[in-house]
């Protein structure tokens, strides 16, 4: 928990000028992706995971680098968007692909 304290706290800084919506839907991403990152850490030491960009093991690019990358670039490309409906889409449809994985991912322990 620690983690996910420390990547919203940075998510959050230099974002004053996000709306309660805007700050509540990039909160939400992270602490999503949060838990993706906890299970994909699993998921890579016994070599099941299927995001090509990490590697089945975690041998292409390493879990711990990736998903602070993911959630940095995150960040910065709703930074970038305009506030309103496209800010909002972003980071709503983001949202739903995050919880979307990590749902796949709890039932797919589930089912072992």
């Amino acid at each position: 928990m620690t983690r996910l304290a420390l990547v919203i706290l940075i998510a959050l800084w230099g974002c004053s000028n996000w709306t309660h919506k805007d700050t509540v839907l990039e909160t939400a991403f992270i602490a999503v992706t949060a838990i993706d990152w906890e299970q994909t850490e699993t998921i890579t030491h016994n070599c099941g995971e299927l995001n090509p960009a990490i590697g089945r093991c975690g041998d292409v690019i390493p879990v711990n680098l990736y998903f602070p990358v993911v959630i940095a670039a995150h960040i910065a490309i709703a930074a970038v968007l305009p506030p309103g409906w496209c800010r909002a889409a972003f980071q709503g449809i983001t949202f739903g692909v995050e919880a979307t994985t990590t749902y796949w991912n709890h039932s797919a322990r589930e089912l072992r």
